[in-house]
């Protein structure tokens, strides 16, 4: 497909400006241009005041005037509908391969409700924002990014208003990131050496604690120190159950596939399951190692790790076509 020339300059452009995380639009940064239907209302005022010049017909100038009034006056409303406008990065969006990757930015109006916003990742992609408050989050999603670490490419934002005849749009460079994560499959899990040998000195170290009391009505018997009742005839429990046995190791050797990626999903998904079920675990991928945890922090940083796995920290997610 061939690149306008525009397109390529406007490309050019903002390959020179930095990211940031907050923009606000000014005379600097948004820029005007007439719409089509635009260039076809001037070619109506010079079709008018060719007529009028012809039959010296004073209607046809006054008509032709006032038109021209309004012309300018949707210039001047179309840049004052987006001055002054906020524009704001929100936090890492995050999602599974095969999903709507999101990502979310703050839009805050200090001087009104701009209307007739359009946002999205190029002109043939835009979506109608409508601003009911001074301040709003625009979720904008994108489809079929594979696993990674994806940097935002620019964000088109334009408006119309008032009458259509004219264009203002700008390009946002925010410096956010999307976390593309491992698709999550099912497959069996084979119990990994690591996973066995945390498992035997978890059990190890609760033997040699001293925390024991006689059984009482109601204890569980799961807890009940049988070799003890064998030598003192006298039923004793643990103080604490063995909770350190929950704790497991999450590797690549747990899964029989040969393919990397079919291991990554695999390990996806039992991240997702241990983590919901509240399960203790840790990740221990070749030059990476995760301690164990729980709750959504350790799932999040669990899932972060295989989506980079052997991957650049850094990945370009839309060339903005």
């Amino acid at each position: 497909m061939r690149v306008p020339i525009s397109e390529k300059v406007s490309r050019w452009l903002a390959a020179k400006s930095p990211k940031k995380s907050r923009i606000v639009l000014s005379q600097k940064n948004i820029y005007i241009f007439p719409t089509s239907e635009g260039f076809a209302f001037l070619a109506l005022l010079i079709l008018m005041f060719l007529t009028a010049i012809n039959y010296q017909n004073s209607l046809i100038y006054l008509l032709a005037f006032f038109l021209i009034v309004i012309f300018f006056m949707s210039i001047w409303m179309c840049f004052l509908n987006m001055s002054g406008l906020i524009i704001s990065s929100l936090e890492t969006g995050c999602c599974h391969e095969g999903q709507l990757a999101p990502y979310q930015i703050k839009l805050e109006a200090k001087k009104g409700i701009p209307l007739g916003l359009s946002i999205g990742f190029s002109k043939e992609s835009l979506n109608h924002v409508e601003l009911s408050l001074n301040s709003q989050v625009v979720t904008l999603t994108y489809n079929g990014l594979q696993r990674g670490r994806h940097a935002v490419p620019r964000i088109r934002l334009e408006s119309r208003y008032p009458f259509g005849l004219i264009r203002s749009w700008t390009w946002l460079k925010l410096d956010g990131f999307v976390f593309v994560y491992p698709k999550a499959v099912k497959a069996h899990r084979v119990s990994s050496f690591t996973d066995r040998q945390s498992s035997q000195a978890a059990v190890k170290l609760s033997e040699s604690l001293d925390d024991i009391k006689p059984y009482q009505a109601g204890d569980s018997s799961q807890r009940i120190l049988w070799k003890k009742y064998a030598a003192t005839d006298s039923l004793q429990i643990k103080a604490q159950e063995q909770a350190k046995t929950n704790s497991m190791w999450l590797t690549l050797d747990d899964y029989e596939s040969v393919n990397i990626e079919d291991k990554l999903m695999n390990l996806s998904f039992d991240v997702c399951f241990y983590s919901s079920s509240r399960y203790s675990f840790g990740l221990d991928l070749p030059g990476l190692v995760i301690p164990f945890g729980v709750g959504d922090a350790h799932q999040r940083a669990c899932l972060e790790a295989l989506s980079l796995y052997k991957l650049n920290p850094v990945t370009v997610a839309l060339d903005n076509r």
